[in-house]
């Protein structure tokens, strides 16, 4: 961001877009040749607890329909001077009292 976007807020849809990328690129070892959606689902299967170094909760994305108790963390916002901002950017992710990554 300081390369490319100096001085504009950190967040919004490019912290999205990171996210994944960072993701994917954790991935691309397990995923396979050639690139399919059922490739990119298998890999997803492997995760568990994944943070990303922080970027992340800690995820997991476990085989079957139960998706309930998958990710139940938020990063609070509130509307400051017209814009979006983390509640308090201190306190980061804020989970279900008792979500644990599995």
């Amino acid at each position: 961001m300081a390369q490319y976007q100096p001085g504009e807020d950190l967040g919004g849809a490019g912290s999205g877009g990171f996210t994944v990328g960072r993701l994917l690129e954790k991935l691309a070892p397990v995923i396979g040749e050639p690139v399919t959606s059922q490739g990119l689902i298998s890999a997803l299967y492997t995760l568990r607890g994944e943070t990303l170094g922080g970027l992340l909760p800690g995820v997991s994305f476990p085989r079957g329909a139960d998706r309930r108790r998958v990710n139940l963390c938020i990063v609070p916002t509130t509307i400051r001077g017209g814009a979006f901002v983390a509640h308090d950017p201190a306190e980061g992710f804020v989970c279900a009292p008792d979500w644990k990554p599995t």
